[in-house]
């Protein structure tokens, strides 16, 4: 998978200005899935930091007290998840979002939940803000951050054989 920043944090942009980037250029807004893995990785977070706080192209809607959350990525159904009901760190699932065992800050692959507990939530993942001396790394926001303006990540849509070297040629994708 190509990943390509569209615009840093120092240029960020609102909700309909991502989507008018990203399909302007045939490409989707990053998942959460993308934005973990780049925060997870030294080499991949020195390359891509300059967009954090970044808007990611996962969809989340919880309702108040629920113990559950239904998630969709870019192109893809919608699941349910099991979700924390407050606010700290845990261990990420699959889908990039933290949702596993309650964890703290000594543990770096934790990730901080930030999430409403008093009222429904529905909108788009967003990773960053420096609120825990990391530079945002280890900070998701599930709640009334995404409707800021951040730094957005591209992905490319398009299925294709991949044609390998150190990377593929065609994506960017690292074997």
């Amino acid at each position: 998978m190509k990943i390509v920043k569209l615009t840093t944090w120092n240029n960020r942009v609102d909700a309909e200005q991502a989507e008018t980037l990203v399909k302007g250029k045939g490409m989707q807004i990053a998942d959460a899935r993308t934005l973990q893995k780049i925060t997870a990785d030294d080499k991949l977070w020195e390359e891509y930091e300059d967009c954090f706080p970044c808007r990611s192209g996962t969809k989340i809607s919880y309702k108040e007290g629920a113990s559950t959350a239904i998630i969709q990525h870019p192109g893809e159904k919608p699941k349910k998840i099991k979700f924390p009901l407050n606010d700290g760190y845990y261990k990420v699932g699959k889908d990039g979002i933290p949702n596993g065992a309650i964890s703290d800050s000594s543990d770096k692959k934790a990730r901080y939940l930030s999430r409403w507990q008093d009222r429904d939530y529905e909108g788009l993942v967003v990773r960053g803000y420096g609120y825990f001396g990391d530079n945002g790394r280890r900070y998701v926001f599930c709640d009334y951050g995404a409707s800021g303006r951040f730094g957005v990540l591209g992905t490319n849509t398009k299925k294709h054989k991949h044609v390998w070297k150190k990377i593929c040629e065609i994506c960017g994708e690292r074997k």
